[in-house]
């Protein structure tokens, strides 16, 4: 039976607040020196130390290897100079690639481990999160922008358009219209701006989800 004490961690500038190194550890090695490379020792040096948490813990090495690559890949994707200089997911105890059947197995383990109040940083706020100060910088604001998930085909595909995945009906002071971007056409307003008057308050803008489009239309029989 395979241990299920190692962690993710993340290491932070004090300086800037920002994520400079993402490592797989158990026991000590969270704030551990030793073993770092030359980027690593320097960033600290410059830095003026560093601090340390953990993102997501308590499960195997199979897992730890798939999570450290996946943060690692994630960051970078969004701008971030780490001192990583690995893309994760090798040496320590085991240093193997997983096959494709045993990654979609432990992403389905790693799924929700850090949603809600799972996540680290759940419920602080100000001075007590530990980003708080903290500001994107440009290449990291191009970065989010240039891999923000509305911009792949795929994503607006499943949202878009009466024929989308996850198209609704919606009822607005008594007139039907076949998607919520219907609505917010008709409206004159961003279609996010319409989806959160309809998750916080709906009866107060007199809107109602009548089901998924292609559902509602064919019970209808149109």
């Amino acid at each position: 039976m395979q241990s299920s004490n190692f962690y993710i961690y993340e290491h932070i500038r004090p300086d800037t607040g920002i994520v400079f190194y993402v490592g797989k550890g158990c026991n000590a090695r969270l704030n551990s020196k030793d073993k770092r490379n030359k980027h690593w020792k320097a960033i600290v040096s410059k830095a003026n130390g560093f601090f340390a948490t953990k993102i997501v813990e308590n499960i195997d090495e199979e897992l730890a290897f798939l999570a450290e690559e996946e943060k690692i890949d994630q960051l970078k994707r969004l701008g971030y100079k780490l001192a990583n200089k690995t893309l994760g997911g090798s040496g320590g105890i085991k240093g193997y690639k997983h096959t494709k059947e045993t990654k979609e197995i432990i992403s389905k383990k790693l799924k929700g481990k850090l949603s809600g109040n799972k996540h680290p940083r759940f419920g602080k706020f100000g001075k007590d999160n530990p980003m708080y100060g903290f500001k994107q910088s440009a290449k990291a604001k191009k970065g989010m922008s240039d891999n923000c998930c509305m911009k792949r085909p795929e994503v607006v595909a499943k949202i878009s358009g009466e024929k989308a995945t996850l198209a609704k009906t919606v009822e607005y002071d008594g007139q039907i219209f076949k998607t919520i971007n219907d609505l917010a056409k008709h409206l004159g307003i961003n279609r996010s701006t319409l989806g959160v008057r309809i998750h916080r308050n709906p009866d107060k803008y007199k809107i109602k989800v009548l089901g998924k489009t292609k559902e509602f239309f064919n019970h209808k029989g149109e």
